[in-house]
């Protein structure tokens, strides 16, 4: 028997097919959004909007998912589609979609064609940092429990910073709109073929981290507390959910017509949807003691644990929801707003380096040797999700002489993902939650040896990286193999798949020594520039 992962990033969607009986990858394949700049939807007067088509989701998923069966067919005679136990799929978040009660796309309606407003409103679109402040200070005077669970800072990356800013921006698509979906939900439901949005089953994880939803508060916040901020919230909460599904529960049965363009049988159980970097944490083995960091368009460092009663309050991080990395475990959070970007944007627009010439700048880079006067970055081009979770805050480089190469800007780029991942890990740290064991995982780990070896040394601990590939696609895969009755729970699939390379990255005491000295500057910057005397001038 066979598994189906699908993992819906920020440029495209990848097909992962897994082999049940033997604990093997069989074949993966991808294919890019067919909208937009690299898949999204950009205006050039607001650098803050982000936006995808959603029917360009549904189109690369299909091709994707066709050619990982051609290549499971070409690698494994024994291969059958109908052999398929299950399918799990994860996503960005939160990405969402305004929806009919019907489940169709408001971007689909002739009304609305090309209207970016009904489109999907992607993670990275930061056009509602106004209303994330707002709900921010309603929660704190009103419900400070509702920030307890993520870091004490609603964002604007989250869902009711979007419909509200939506309601405001766009209210024509907001009258329209009967719900607003995640695209971890909105794709079970596709595949189920689930015409009704009141039958579709949500994900604990994107409706625990990001839209404040918790069982000790009754769900979702409640009615009296959307109406301070607009009585159509209070309005559109009754039509949203109530009860929200681990990944390790059937949200729907694949539909006849999706089963005939797949070969696969009618009824395969779909997973309830995992959001992309928990399911990376779930497929790279997270648990107890493990930091996952998940690095890529963006990044996210994500651990597992068990409390006896609520968990506590973790300033600084980005969330804290019951089963939303694995079912039966409290997943905690932290991220970073923009890493492939910014190191795409320092390399191509500063650096002058033309995409295929990564490897020489990674070359040059690397025979640098750190010092105490090395140049810092804060790396806050897309804004800054931890530990200030403030999405208007912007980018800083100190230290430049005229002497400064381009490789050793580029350097101070990767150095200060390092030094965000390390705050993270303080954070976690100073709550009690120490971490023994740090996996990498996610493209850029593969691409960047570089990247890697400074983390090591910044963190002062092995880096291991899994032996497979596109991880985000085997946590949705085991979420899919769970669903389909092969294992009876994820950590039981976690034992069977997730393995790790022999090459591993270990930590230099001479480098760690420079870069602790660093890492204080790097701290002592970020708080100056975000709540210290210079806050406000790099907003």
């Amino acid at each position: 028997m066979y598994s189906l992962g699908l993992d819906f990033g920020s440029t495209a969607v990848r097909a992962l097919i897994i082999d049940l009986d033997r604990g093997i990858q069989t074949a993966a394949a991808g294919t890019d959004y067919p909208c937009g700049t690299r898949g999204v939807c950009l205006r050039e007067e607001d650098p803050c909007l982000a936006r995808q088509e959603p029917d360009a989701y549904i189109a690369a998923m299909t091709e994707s998912i066709l050619a990982a069966e051609a290549l499971a067919r070409a690698a494994d005679p024994g291969f059958s589609p109908e052999l398929v136990a299950g399918i799990g799929a994860d996503a960005t978040a939160t990405t969402l979609i305004p929806v009919s009660r019907d489940m169709t796309p408001l971007s689909r309606k002739k009304e609305f064609a090309g209207n970016l407003d009904a489109a999907s409103w992607m993670w990275k679109d930061h056009t509602s940092f106004a209303e994330s402040r707002e709900i921010t200070e309603l929660a704190r005077q009103l419900h400070p429990e509702y920030l307890t669970r993520c870091g004490g800072t609603y964002s604007s990356e989250w869902f009711w910073s979007k419909v509200l800013h939506a309601l405001r921006a766009a209210p024509r698509v907001f009258e329209a709109a009967y719900a607003w979906i995640e695209l971890c939900d909105f794709i079970p439901a596709v595949l189920a073929g689930i015409g009704d949005y009141d039958l579709v089953r949500c994900s604990s994880g994107a409706a625990g981290h990001k839209a404040m939803y918790s069982p000790d508060w009754g769900g979702l916040p409640d009615e009296d507390f959307l109406r301070r901020l607009d009585p159509k919230l209070a309005a559109l909460r009754r039509r949203l959910y109530q009860k929200t599904f681990a990944s390790d529960a059937i949200a729907g049965r694949l539909s006849p017509a999706w089963a005939e363009k797949f070969g696969m049988k009618p009824g395969t159980p779909v997973a309830a949807g995992l959001i992309d970097a928990h399911s990376g944490a779930a497929g790279s083995g997270a648990g107890p003691g493990k930091l996952v960091c998940i690095i890529g368009t963006s990044a996210c460092d994500i651990t597992a644990a068990k409390f006896n009663g609520p968990p506590p309050e973790i300033k600084g991080i980005s969330g804290i929801a019951a089963d939303s990395v694995l079912p039966g475990y409290y997943g905690i959070e932290g991220g970073h707003a923009a890493v492939g970007d910014s190191f795409f944007w320092q390399a191509t627009t500063i650096c002058g380096i033309d995409v295929r010439d990564y490897g020489k700048l990674e070359a040059e880079a690397a025979k640098i040797v750190p010092s105490p006067h090395s140049v810092i970055a804060l790396d806050w081009l897309n804004g800054n999700r931890n530990p200030y979770a403030d999405e208007s805050l912007r980018g800083v480089m100190v230290g430049m002489t005229l002497r400064t190469t381009p490789a050793e800007l580029y350097r101070a780029w990767l150095e200060a993902t390092a030094f965000g991942i390390r705050q993270v890990t303080d954070i976690l740290r100073d709550a009690g939650f120490g971490v023994d064991e740090i996996i990498c995982c996610g493209g850029i780990p593969e691409k960047s040896p570089l990247l890697m070896q400074i983390c090591a040394d910044v963190l002062g601990k092995k880096l291991l990286l899994p032996a497979g590939h596109e991880i985000c696609a085997l946590g949705a895969a085991l979420a899919g193999a769970v669903v389909g009755g092969a294992f009876p729970s994820v950590e039981e699939a976690q034992k069977n798949f997730c393995r790790y390379r022999e090459q591993t990255y270990t930590p230099s005491p001479a480098r760690r020594e420079i870069y602790d000295l660093l890492y204080e500057k790097y701290v002592s910057l970020g708080q100056a520039f975000a709540a210290g005397p210079l806050a406000g001038i790099m907003h």
